[in-house]
């Protein structure tokens, strides 16, 4: 599966505060670890994988890896999979996503793995933005391509579903939680509205100050709960 998993790669921030402090260091080791229990996972879930099963795939980025979570059997999306599966079927994940991912690497790569997947999945969850927002200035690349992203998603053939940022009380995070919403409008895809549900207190976040902590991702568990429930609809 390394052929369908992008290598992890930090961010320049996160590189630059792992060298001053322990607890962004702890969260920054997680990204290879968690890296590596994904690719696992994916290759015993597609190996496994029935005619019975419901199929989510997860595109995006370090929210959709977790990294931060307490443990990899913490993440969202496994605990979403697990409370929403219907009594007969089960509900399994894929996950794509890779840490440091842009909109551009959803676009250019993570969308063809999932093309090359050879299963068709029931729904694909995705989560972009924040490294746009932290890594490039122009905001205006970035909502042009999230417009193409929310298009694509809903072409699909199946189920789907974008996720907002977290945009406490920054501009530009509002301004493309805003163009997510007006282009979902016209789509099929659906919006995980995560800006609504995640609460920047510190109790919140894991030790780097950044990524969320268990606490902190019940906001993304609860924003993409209604696409998991409709899977038994």
């Amino acid at each position: 599966m390394d052929d369908v998993v992008d290598r992890p790669r930090p961010g320049p921030l996160l590189r630059l505060a792992s060298t001053l402090s322990p607890g962004v260091r702890s969260i920054e080791s997680q990204i290879e670890q968690f890296h590596r229990y994904w690719l696992d996972h994916n290759s015993q879930t597609l190996a496994d994988l029935d005619e019975h099963d419901l199929l989510v795939v997860a595109l995006g980025d370090s929210l959709s890896q977790g990294i931060g979570v307490s443990e990899f059997s913490a993440h969202w999306l496994l605990g979403l999979a697990a409370s929403t599966s219907p009594a007969d079927r089960t509900i399994r994940v894929v996950n794509l996503a890779v840490s440091g991912a842009r909109t551009a690497d959803v676009l250019s790569g993570q969308m063809d793995r999932l093309d090359a997947l050879g299963c068709e999945p029931d729904l694909v969850t995705c989560t972009t933005g924040s490294n746009d927002l932290f890594k490039s200035a122009a905001l205006w690349r970035t909502l042009a391509q999230m417009d193409d992203l929310v298009e694509r998603l809903g072409a699909l053939g199946c189920a789907s579903v974008v996720a907002t940022v977290p945009a406490a009380a920054s501009l530009a995070a509002r301004l493309l939680n805003r163009r997510i919403r007006l282009a979902a409008g016209s789509s099929p895809t659906m919006v995980a509205d995560v800006a609504t549900h995640f609460d920047w207190a510190r109790r919140h976040l894991a030790p780097d100050r950044f990524h969320p902590n268990d606490l902190g991702y019940e906001a993304w568990h609860r924003a993409f709960e209604p696409a998991f429930a409709s899977l038994s609809q």
